[in-house]
């Protein structure tokens, strides 16, 4: 399908050729749709309506969710997220309602350092997908720091990277996690509260190398736990 470039800040659910996000020379513009691949390029694009794309590619700009629907209403945002930029992604700062999100999340998608996949501030639902740190040196899939239903994914380190980051209150992992191969990576580091890891966890190949490190309060593991080679 087709690629959809922002040309300004605005709401996704503006169709307005001169104040909402989308090119065109008319109003009304086209929304993104399913199959679509959406860039930022330097703007922010704020979701206020459900999304379902092939991919949300944050270049220098980001998107961000600063509200949602109260239950049994949700914001359902079906994409695949990566970062090529040097910013975060997909930013969810909802301070009432809940956000679910179903696709693939990788943070340092082009190597650029300190960059989120998501940032979640707000609260989330379930999130169903594989989640990847990335190879920017410490970039992030997911940076939790508000609450997360459960992820039903591996998650992966990356290179210098982490998969997870939990400073907030997350559900179970249904998945394996594995570090990279790189000096401090880690699948997930936990400073908050975790439930079970339902998935075999592998500490990777490099030196300080984490499966999971955990500074906070986890479940139990249900399956099998591999140090790696250093």
């Amino acid at each position: 399908m087709a690629t959809i470039v922002a040309v300004r800040s605005g709401n996704w659910s503006d169709t307005s050729h001169v104040t909402g996000p989308w090119p065109g020379e008319m109003t009304p513009t086209t929304k993104p749709g399913v199959g679509d691949t959406v860039q930022t390029g330097a703007y922010a694009v704020t979701i206020d309506d459900d999304v379902h794309v092939a991919l949300l590619e944050a270049t220098s700009g980001s998107f961000l969710v600063n509200a949602a629907p109260t239950l049994p209403e949700i914001r359902q945002i079906v994409a695949d997220v990566t970062n090529s930029g040097i910013t975060t992604a997909l930013e969810i700062t909802n301070p009432t309602g809940i956000v679910f999100f179903t696709g693939d999340v990788t943070g340092g998608g082009g190597g650029e350092d300190a960059t989120y996949g998501i940032y979640n501030g707000g609260t989330m639902g379930d999130v169903v997908g594989n989640v990847i740190g990335g190879d920017g040196a410490g970039a992030f899939g997911i940076y939790n720091a508000g609450t997360i239903g459960d992820v039903v994914g591996n998650v992966t380190s990356g290179t210098s990277a982490y998969g997870i980051y939990n400073g907030g209150t997350m559900g179970d992992v249904v998945g394996n996690v594995t570090s990279g191969s790189g000096p401090g990576d880690c699948g997930i580091y936990n400073a908050g509260t975790m439930g079970d890891v339902v998935g075999n966890v592998i500490g990777g190949g490099g030196a300080g190398a984490y499966g999971i490190y955990n500074a906070g309060t986890i479940g139990d593991v249900v399956g099998n736990v591999t140090s790696g080679t250093s």
